[in-house]
């Protein structure tokens, strides 16, 4: 299942409504019985049970906060039962803490669900980096990195970057591997570093 970046949500449904409705159209099997079940086992597994009956809002009038709105997006994704959810940007636009609540969410529900879950974030913080399993960093349409997110930083210093200690991760590498922040010559050697590493043919 495609979580856009963008939530699609109608202002006026509450997440109760807006999780029946989605049971009626995708879990058609269901009785009324098992159906109420199954909406109350996702309003508290994503932390929405406290605003199920606040309605989603809008431009015209508020409603549930960022954070709570990227609840309800994953919360209908699950209804279909998904083996793989794929998120793009799930975290944009929220404070750090929900940024943090959303990955430690989704680490959650992969492990229940047995589901594999891709996200696709351009800045992480530390918090919300330290919540991944696997990384990948793309630069330029090439690999600049891919592994296990405890494996990145030994691989670039062993190319001879060096994180700073006192910097996020996540910060420093997209410093690393961007044409803005280093030289466009610098790029291209840690792209083809990865390229010529013995990883990048088992990642």
């Amino acid at each position: 299942i495609y979580v856009p970046r963008e939530d699609i949500l109608w202002p006026t449904m509450t997440p109760r409504q807006h999780l029946e409705f989605a049971f009626k159209n995708f879990r058609p099997d269901l009785d009324a019985g098992a159906r109420d079940a199954q909406v109350d086992e996702l309003l508290s597994v994503t932390g929405l049970a406290s605003c199920q009956d606040t309605r989603a809002g809008g431009f015209l009038f508020k409603g549930l906060s960022g954070g709570q709105r990227r609840r309800l997006s994953l919360a209908v994704a699950l209804v279909k039962r998904p083996r793989v959810i794929v998120l793009d940007e799930p975290t944009s636009g929220l404070d750090s803490a929900a940024a943090a609540a959303i990955v430690a969410l989704l680490d959650d529900i992969a492990q229940k669900c047995e589901a594999a879950v891709i996200c696709t974030i351009h800045q992480p913080s530390a918090l919300v980096f330290a919540g991944f399993h696997k990384v990948l960093v793309l630069s330029e349409g090439r690999v600049a990195f891919c592994g296990e997110r405890a494996a990145m930083a030994p691989y670039f210093e062993s190319i001879g970057h060096a994180l700073s200690h006192d910097a996020n991760p996540a910060e420093a590498v997209l410093d690393l591997v961007s044409k803005d922040a280093t030289s466009e010559e610098a790029v291209t050697l840690i792209l083809d570093k990865w390229e010529a590493s013995d990883d990048s043919t088992i990642s």
